[in-house]
């Protein structure tokens, strides 16, 4: 250490001048870390959830900071293959899994354990409806490609 580093080392109280010589000499343990809250119970809202549901009371019916993505899969499709990449997906993103209610005028969270989606895939395949109309008209709703 240079003079100014061992200068500022031997200001700190002893036990962070203890830290760091463990830090520095690789034995450091693992810093404490934050721990997880609890998924039972409702949660508090971030700074950014508070502003989008303090607008959301505003103008309920506002839909500007909703976002939407469509894409088109062609080729063959493996759904268990999506299935299992859609279920990983919301099995590590967390804002996938949330709710959000109010709670006695407040606002509050809820985060639900990850679980298996069971997907549900359009088809061309020919319909079956013990009536005749609704399999009329289910064959003129399912177009080729979709």
């Amino acid at each position: 250490m240079t003079s100014s580093r061992k200068d500022r080392a031997s200001a700190l109280p002893e036990e962070l001048r203890e830290a760091l010589r463990r830090r520095l000499a690789g034995k450091a343990g693992r810093a404490d870390a934050i721990p997880r809250a609890d998924r039972a119970r409702p949660l508090p809202l971030s700074f950014a959830q508070e502003r989008l549901w303090f607008l959301h009371t505003l103008q309920p019916e506002e839909a500007g900071y909703n976002s939407a993505l469509a894409l088109r899969l062609t080729g063959a499709l493996d759904v268990t293959a999506l299935s299992r990449a859609l279920d990983a997906l919301v099995e590590r993103h967390e804002a996938l899994r949330t709710t959000f209610d109010d709670l006695d005028g407040s606002p509050s969270r809820w985060c639900a354990r990850p679980r298996p989606y069971r997907c549900r895939w359009p088809t061309s395949e020919p319909v079956s409806h013990p009536r005749p109309g609704v399999r009329r008209l289910a064959r003129t709703l399912i177009r080729p490609g979709i």
